[in-house]
Order: C-alpha cells, then structure tokens, then sequence
C-alpha cells in the first residue's frame, strides 16, 4: 500500500481524462475544432454527456458484532482447534476477534447443519466490506478440518464464481489461510490453469506450499508436485475445488476429470448470489442437479451457501429454495446488520460554510493518519504543524 488513504476526486478526473482520450484516439477527425468539442463534451457532466457520472458518496456502517471468538466457540466444541491454530499461524484471524453477528450465525448454522440428516441451505446477505467471504469459510473450512475424506470419491467442497477474476481473488485468499498444512488443500481450475506442472513451470507458475495444486494433472492425481507421472497408483485430489460454472459444466463433461466428484461432496457455494438471475439462475440450478448427480448425492446430503451484497432478506425466502432444489424448511436466512454508531450533539460553526470560502483554505495534502513516506511505510499521525492546519480548516464545520 503505496499511501493510506484515497483521493476520489482526483481518481475521478484521471479516470474521465484517460477515457477522453482513448475514445478521442479512436477518431479520425481532421477538424480540431469537432475534437474539441467532443473532448468538452465527453469531460463534462454526465447528465449532459460526459463519460462519467457524478460521484457517489454513501456512508458505510461496520456490520452488528456478536460476543462470540474463535477461542470461545473452540471452547464450546464447535470450532476444530486445527482450523483455529491455522488461522492463528498465518495470521488470518485473532483467536479473541469478536465475529460479525452474521458470521458467528453462519457458523453456528452450519455446524448444526452439517450433522443433519437433511442438510440445510445458508443465505447470508450483507453490506459490501461486512465480511461476508468469512460467512461461510468459516463453517466450510472447519467442517473439513474436523472430516477426513473417502479415498477416491472426489472433491470435499466446490465454489463457484460466474467469472476468473473473482475465482483468482478467492483462491489467492484460500491460500494464505491454509498453508503450512496439506489437511486441507485447495485447487482453482480455469482456463488458464496449467494442464501439467511443466507447462505451469514454463508460465511462471509459482512453487506454491503444500496446500495447493498447481496443474490440472497434479489435481487429478496423474503426477506429482515435480511433474512425475503416477502410472501405478493415483496421488488425492484437492478437498476445495474453486472454478466458475462454466469450467464446472465443461468438467462435468470430461472422462478425465471424473475423479472430482463423487460422494465425499458435503459443500457447495455461490458467492455472489445476486449475479444469478433469470435464465442463469434457472441454468445455475440444473447445472447442480447434474453435480449432485454425478456425484450420487442428493440437495439435503449437502450444505449449500449463497451469500449477496444487493438481495434483500424478504426475496431470498423464495429465491433460495428454488436455487438450490430445496424446501423453504431447509433454508436458513442470516442478515448481516449495520450497527448505528450514536453521533454526538452538533457544534455548528459561527458562520455558515461557503463553498468558495472551503475551496480557498490552505489544506493539507495529507490526512491526520497517513503513510510516512520517509520510513519504512508504516502509519504516521500528523505533527504539531499538521494538526494546527486542520484545526484552522475544519472551524468552517465545527464551532470552537
């Protein structure tokens, strides 16, 4: 992290400046006079043209807490200490951290569900930021940590993402939770994975810790992390399989990644919920009856995530059951909530603020807490200077 906090305004202009002129490069206009108006046009608002629209402030509350931790739920029997001491050893997670009140429920649900003859569905919905990943991670990770799995019989846990980009962000992040054990592995397959460890050791791929399958044949167990064949036995496959439904579909397809699924199958997640609609999510929901099937298992034989940023509760009631083939019974609804913090009473200035007299103070360029650039890049609290020059602007707000 280059600098501690973001400047939006200027981000705005570069980003509308720098598609003024990739639309401007795209024109063969002689006359100068047209470019320049269509670089007015395109650089002004948006209502009247521009290519970028006003920016958009919106105040963003931390999510309702909950008095539960890791060393406390351990203690209760719910967490598995292996899975608490990983995330304790690569840093992931304090073991007195209290959860979000949506996190600890999830948690809670998915411990239960798991040992259910009838498996339920979890539908997490909460704010952007609120730590919704974690919502069921957590119960996924630890139902594996706390499962050993049947040779031969597949994948332990899918998850599933309508797009790369947001399967290499969740991989990237599955692998600094896990490593240094190889209990748990995981293994992203796209079209960009590797098919044998020589072609990803020819693409850069890097030599990743144990936990973690770098080509499609490593993952099918046909050779090992040196890219040795396996002709006399099979190595495991991974537990965790992190692909998008397209890959999923096509896997589905071929006798020769077969020895994915089978019955050890005990999670399936769609993180990003609200991206399935319509005709997607109707093809969404066949695409894992046809999972469920390969793998001979039934929808209530395993539990079923869905999390969303934008679904309200009252639509997932209806949405879910149909998503994942099950009755509204056996879906459990979990809403992440805003906690209101209490303002304090209001200290108005003695004057009302003006815009052009806000525009005209002296402000600094860096803010109260930023990154000192002269050190080693650590948070730096601004000087006595610093301080005095906020104080002077911020009394257009603020009364004495």
């Amino acid at each position: 992290m280059s600098d501690a906090h973001l400047n939006a305004v200027k981000l705005a202009q570069s980003v509308r400046q720098r598609m003024v002129d990739f639309n401007a490069s795209d024109l063969f206009v002689r006359d100068a006079g047209l470019i320049s108006s269509l670089r007015a046009a395109w650089s002004g608002d948006g209502k009247a043209g521009g290519l970028l629209s006003d920016l958009w402030v919106e105040s963003a509350f931390p999510a309702e807490g909950s008095s539960d931790t890791l060393s406390s739920l351990e203690q209760e029997g719910i967490i598995a200490p292996a899975f608490k001491n990983i995330l304790l050893k690569n840093r992931v997670f304090p073991g007195d951290q209290p959860l979000y009140s949506h996190q600890s429920a999830s948690l809670r649900a998915g411990f239960a569900g798991y040992s259910k003859n009838e498996r339920p569905a979890i539908a997490v919905t909460a704010g952007t930021g609120a730590g919704k990943t974690e919502s069921f991670l957590f119960p996924l990770l630890n139902d594996l940590f706390r499962n050993e799995p049947v040779e031969g019989e597949g994948v332990s846990a899918i998850i599933l993402y309508p797009m790369n980009a947001l399967v290499n962000d969740q991989v990237d992040r599955l692998y600094e939770w896990l490593q240094g054990q190889d209990s748990v592995t995981l293994f992203h397959f796209t079209s960009e994975t590797a098919e044998t460890i020589k072609a990803a050791n020819r693409a850069g791929v890097p030599l990743w810790d144990r936990c973690r399958f770098r080509s499609r044949q490593h993952a099918r167990g046909e050779e090992d992390v040196e890219g040795r064949q396996l002709a006399a036995r099979r190595g495991p496959v991974p537990r965790i399989l992190v692909t998008n439904y397209s890959m999923l579909e096509y896997m589905l397809c071929r006798p020769q990644d077969a020895v994915f699924f089978g019955r050890n199958l005990r999670t399936i997640v769609l993180d990003e919920a609200h991206l399935y609609t319509g005709t997607l999510a109707a093809e969404i929901t066949l695409l894992q009856r046809r999972l469920l099937m390969r793998c001979n298992r039934l929808p209530s034989d395993v539990v079923q995530y869905a999390t969303s940023a934008t679904i309200e509760t009252k639509y997932l009631g209806d949405f879910i059951p149909r998503l994942f083939s099950k009755s509204a019974e056996q879906v459990i609804l979990i809403e992440g909530r805003p906690r209101r913090t209490k303002l304090p009473t209001a200290h108005p200035p003695a004057q009302a603020a003006e815009a052009s007299r806000i525009n005209a103070l002296p402000w600094p360029e860096e803010g109260v807490i930023h990154m000192d650039k002269d050190g080693n890049g650590e948070l730096r609290r601004a000087d006595d200077k610093e301080l005095a020059q906020w104080t002077r602007c911020l009394k257009e707000f603020l009364g004495d």
